[in-house]
C-alpha cells in the first residue's frame, strides 16, 4: 500500500497551520503544490511568505512567531 499524503491530510482532525516560502528562493512547495495541501486539510490556515525561502523562522521570526501565536490564540479554548 503507497503513502498517499493528501490522503492522510484529509484525515486530520485538528486545525492546521500552513506556512509557505517561495519555492524559487528554497521554499518546500511550490505555490501550486501548498493549495492542493491546503485544501485537502479540513480546517487549514495558509499563510504565504513571498520573500522567504525555507528557514521562515529563522529568516523573519518576529513575522514567524506572530503568525505562529495568532493561529494558536485563534483555537477554541
Amino acid at each position: 500500500m503507497a503513502f498517499d499524503p493528501l490522503e492522510s491530510a484529509r484525515s486530520v482532525t485538528c486545525p492546521a497551520l500552513l506556512l509557505v516560502g517561495n519555492a524559487a528562493q528554497g521554499g518546500m512547495l511550490p505555490s501550486a503544490d501548498a493549495t492542493v495541501l491546503a485544501e485537502s486539510l479540513p480546517d487549514c490556515v495558509r499563510i504565504d511568505f513571498p520573500g522567504i525561502g525555507h528557514q521562515i523562522h529563522a529568516t523573519e521570526p518576529a513575522t514567524y512567531l506572530r503568525n505562529v501565536i495568532n493561529f494558536l490564540d485563534s483555537l477554541p479554548s
